[in-house]
Formats: C-alpha cells, sequence, structure tokens
C-alpha cells in the first residue's frame, strides 16, 4: 500500500512536468496500472488505489496538476465501473459531487478537465441494467445525480454553463427515455435561458435541447417547453424548437404530430388565406416559413414509430395526399 501510495504521488508529480513525453508516460504507466487491475485477481486492490489517488487531490487552484489528476481519477472509476458496476455506481452521487466543485473554477482548463469528467461518470458508471429496469433503490442514486446535475445550472456555476450543457446533454445520452423523470427542471431551465435575448450561448442550448427531443421525445419536452403559437399565452413564442424537432425526432409518437402540430398548421395556413391577394407582409412571411417547419418535422415522426397502425390511418393518409 506505501508503494502504491508513493507511485502514484510519483506519477502525478512527474504529470505536472513541462515535458509532454514525461507527462504521457505518466498516464501510460497508470493506464498499466489500473488495466492490470481490471482482471478479477488483482481487482481487490482497486478500491484501496482510487482511495489513495482522492487522497492525493491537489489544490483546487492548481492548475497544472488538477487537471491530470481529474482524468486519472475518471479513468480509475471506468476500470471500477468495469470491475464492480453496482458498487461504483452506488459511489457515483459522492465522486460526482467531489469532481463537480470544480465547476466554480476561475480556470478554464480545470473546468473543461472537470466536464468531460463528469461525463466520462454518466457514460461509464451507468450500469445498463439500471437504465433498463432500475429497482427503487437505483432511482434514488439516479435522481441525487441528475439534481448536482440540474444544479449546474444555477446562477453559481455560471461562467461554467458552456461545459455544464455539455453534462447535460450526456445524461439524455445515457438515460434515454429515462429522462423524463429526472430532467423536466433541467429543460426547463435551459428553455427559459434559451428565450432571453442577452443570453449568448443559444447554440449550447439547442444542443442540449435537441439531444432531449431525441430521449424524451418532442411530446414530453413541448409539454416542457411549449410552443405558444397562435395562443394567449404571456409566455414567449418558441418557433426556434422547430428546426430542433425537425433534426432530432425519431421513434416517437406519430399521433402527437396529428394532434399536436397538423391542427397548429391548419390555423397558421388559415391566417395565410385571410390575408388574401394582398402584398404578403412580414407576419404572413412567417406563418408560411412556421407552416414550413411544421411540415419539415414529419419524416422524424415517420421514421419508426411507435404507433404507426394507429396513427397511419385512411384520414391521415387522405390529409397528407391534399397537402402534396
Amino acid at each position: 500500500s506505501f508503494c502504491r501510495a508513493a507511485l502514484c504521488e510519483m506519477l502525478l508529480g512527474i504529470s505536472r512536468s513541462s515535458n509532454e513525453y514525461l507527462t504521457m508516460a505518466s498516464f501510460e504507466v497508470f493506464e498499466v496500472m489500473f488495466a492490470g487491475m481490471a482482471d478479477d485477481a488483482a481487482s481487490a486492490k482497486l478500491p484501496h488505489l482510487l482511495d489513495i489517488l482522492e487522497s492525493l487531490q491537489p489544490s483546487e487552484n492548481d492548475s497544472q496538476l488538477l487537471p491530470p489528476w481529474i482524468a486519472v481519477l475518471s479513468r480509475g472509476f471506468d476500470v471500477a465501473a468495469q470491475v464492480s458496476p453496482d458498487e461504483t455506481f452506488q459511489k457515483l452521487p459522492e465522486v460526482f459531487g467531489k469532481v463537480m466543485s470544480f465547476m466554480t473554477s476561475m480556470s478554464p482548463n480545470i473546468r473543461v478537465s472537470a466536464a468531460d469528467c463528469l461525463i466520462s461518470f454518466m457514460v461509464n458508471c451507468i450500469p445498463t441494467s439500471v437504465v433498463l429496469e432500475p429497482s427503487i433503490y437505483d432511482e434514488k442514486i439516479l435522481e441525487k445525480v441528475t439534481r448536482q446535475v440540474t444544479d449546474l445550472l444555477s446562477v453559481k456555476y455560471q461562467s461554467a454553463w458552456e461545459d455544464a450543457f455539455r453534462v447535460v446533454g450526456s445524461v439524455f445520452d445515457v438515460l434515454h427515455w429515462h429522462s423524463a423523470q429526472y430532467m423536466g427542471n433541467a429543460i426547463k431551465i435551459i428553455g427559459g435561458l434559451r428565450a432571453s435575448e442577452a443570453f449568448n450561448g443559444k447554440k449550447d442550448a439547442d444542443a442540449v435541447i435537441s439531444k432531449a427531443i431525441r430521449a424524451m421525445g418532442p411530446e414530453e419536452v413541448l409539454r416542457i417547453l411549449p410552443l405558444n403559437l397562435l395562443t394567449k399565452s404571456s409566455q414567449p413564442g418558441k418557433v426556434w424548437l422547430l428546426p430542433l424537432m425537425r433534426d432530432s425526432v425519431f421513434n416517437t409518437r406519430l399521433g402527437h404530430f396529428r394532434e399536436e402540430l397538423v391542427p397548429l398548421s391548419e390555423k397558421m395556413f388559415q391566417q395565410i388565406i385571410n390575408h388574401g391577394d394582398a402584398d404578403k407582409t412580414v407576419e404572413v412571411k412567417i406563418f408560411e416559413t412556421v407552416v414550413q417547419q411544421i411540415w419539415a418535422a414529419l419524416p422524424g415522426y415517420c421514421e419508426l414509430p411507435l404507433d404507426l397502425t394507429d396513427a397511419f390511418d385512411q384520414d391521415f393518409a387522405e390529409l397528407l395526399s391534399n397537402v402534396l
């Protein structure tokens, strides 16, 4: 144990060297150590090595040593998840919170390293069995972790929002349809930010919401972030969601398109007809664009729909024929 601790400390010291070859060599030794513990005979030593690594945490302001330490910790838990998936998953909220604290750092390098590590935790430390058939205990752990992820969208982490959005996006990639159970508040927050004219991260927000649409389905996302077009709602319209749906809808309910988007398209088209043959106003041009964007989402709804035999009946076929 003493030798392993000394070796870890020596390797971490080497990793802060300005010589990139020494740094890479130190990482390769760590990789060999972790790889050697992936078999049954040596796996019992892995938790102790991870404890040693955690105890050697550099100063939270050390922008030179902290990123490589975070990277090594990430790799260690990756191996641990392969060796003992259930035990590693149970430790996830604690280690996630530890690394998450570095997202408040003033150093961009530390923030990027921390975000990459959190993404690795999400991808590697949540067993497939938990996603497919979570137990009540599994759901409590997922609730803790996703609450931590959502907290990354608070003002406290504002300087790290660009990286935080990447972490949030990884949750949708991993949890798929279960995201609806845990990530509704995160989507609501991101949608609120996206609607602000002063917000500069619209591209990053769109990327996350696109992942949410693909994972949760458009019906659930629009329940959280309603389009608010041609309604008396005090909330602003979200026409910007339509292009995201065009590129992200997949394997969902075709009936949602019939029930929600077709009537909206008809109301928009009626506004165009009511305008008559007069010169097109800006408002009429907007209506035309929205109608086009609504129907541009149809191919996604038709890609492996869950309710094909129910939704694609003669009435819908006639509707499509008329539109064409």
